[in-house]
């Protein structure tokens, strides 16, 4: 779980989604890792970011430059650039 999707303070409750509902799922994941580990099963992880200057995000004509929501918050307010999925912060 990356902390611009779960953490108060984050990406999601910055732009006004309910985090608590997320913070639950953490509980259980932790158990599944838990219990994948002790089976001896590999644990692969995967961020989900961006480079801080933002040139593998997509231009103004790709999807992802509307529909992500780290993007739209930081044109709107590049203040919250340590909390919306740049690689190296949060």
């Amino acid at each position: 779980m990356q902390n611009a999707f779960v953490s108060r303070g984050g990406m999601f409750d910055i732009i006004g989604f309910d985090v608590s509902k997320f913070r639950r799922m953490i509980k259980p994941l932790k158990d599944v890792l838990d219990i994948s580990r002790k089976l001896g099963l590999t644990i692969i992880y995967v961020r989900h970011t961006y480079l801080p200057d933002l040139s593998d995000a997509g231009s103004s004509e790709s999807p992802n430059y509307w529909k992500e929501y780290s993007l739209v918050l930081l044109r709107k307010n590049p203040y919250y650039k340590d909390r919306a999925l740049i690689k190296g912060t949060c």
